[in-house]
């Protein structure tokens, strides 16, 4: 797919998934005939396909060309009439898998942007979380008058359930936008791949040495695909 993208496989994969709706069960089936990395491929290439997502996309790599070549500071200053709410991912503290914006919140360091991040359970159950980020949210819009929130990963599903259950008050009346990056809105059938017992116990073994507290049943459960996307 990368170096040679008319080979006679490649073109078979984009002729038989031609007609297919690019959601999760078509990619799925792809993850599981070829691999997790040729389904991404498949769905970068089908969505930059689309003329808006097109546009997007160069728009971004323009910008990016020109922090390259200018003064950073010129371009992020409009940032500075926003509040900027961190919602981090899955292990934030232990991982470094960019889930704690660590180099986000260097750059806005460094350029005087003020944000902060919400301190979830870095491994909570959603429903947890999601009223940590509800109650930090109320505290915060009486504090700022322009607040963007910016989640990653599995804080994405968690902060639209807050975002969902304060829907119709003035709590989120400060909330101007919400980026939602890579978030699993409607969950991960990967989670529901490993919720049988005897996978869950073979998981458990592995996640045994990352938090012994850590309810990873109620977790799949939380994460399940189709549990979530019958709530989306």
């Amino acid at each position: 797919m990368l170096t040679n993208p008319k080979d006679s496989s490649v073109l078979q994969l984009f002729s038989d998934y031609s007609t297919r709706e690019i959601n999760t069960e078509t990619l799925s089936e792809i993850t599981k005939k070829y691999s997790i990395d040729v389904a991404t491929l498949f769905f970068v290439e089908k969505i930059y396909e689309q003329e808006k997502n097109r546009t997007s996309q160069n728009c971004y790599l323009t910008a990016l060309d020109n922090f390259k070549n200018e003064k950073i500071e010129q371009h992020l200053s409009f940032l500075k009439n926003y509040f900027i709410v961190f919602v981090p991912g899955f292990r934030y503290k232990h991982i470094n898998n960019g889930g704690n914006f660590l180099n986000q919140r260097r750059l806005f360091d460094s350029v005087g942007i003020c944000y902060e991040m919400i301190e979830i359970e870095e491994a909570g159950l959603v429903d947890n979380n999601a009223k940590i980020i509800s109650n930090r949210l109320r505290e915060l819009n009486s504090l700022h008058d322009s607040i963007l929130i910016i989640s990653v990963s599995k804080s994405g599903l968690e902060t639209a359930i807050a975002l969902e259950n304060m829907n119709g008050s003035n709590d989120i009346s400060s909330v101007k936008g919400w980026i939602n990056v890579g978030g699993i809105l409607r969950g991960t059938p990967v989670a529901d791949m490993w919720y049988p017992p005897f996978r869950r116990f073979w998981m458990s073994c592995g996640l045994f040495f990352i938090r012994k507290s850590l309810n990873l049943k109620a977790l799949l459960s939380d994460l399940s695909y189709n549990r979530c996307k019958e709530k989306y």
